[in-house]
């Protein structure tokens, strides 16, 4: 379905059916790659920059180590001209 809904263009439907997906998952993995994919559609086709920082965060502290997000991170923090402290 969420395939269906980047297709169709349909984004603001396709960040509610990731936040409902990720309240049935159990698995930590799943819930990584449904959080970064959830952030990537904020980032990447609703520009939703508040949202994409807690989303990233999110991920990251399920896996500190997730390469995609900590590099997501690492550009929100260059648009908004803050570096790691």
């Amino acid at each position: 379905m969420a395939d269906l809904l980047a297709q169709a263009g349909r984004y603001n439907e396709l960040v509610n059916t990731y936040q409902e997906i990720l309240e049935y998952l159990q698995d930590t993995w799943e819930k990584v790659v449904t959080h970064y994919r959830l952030a990537q559609v904020l980032e990447e086709r609703l520009d939703r920059e508040r949202k994409l920082s807690f989303i990233t965060g999110r991920v990251l502290s399920l896996d500190p180590t997730y390469m995609p997000a900590l590099q997501s991170f690492g550009k929100l923090c260059q648009r908004r001209g803050s570096g790691l402290k």
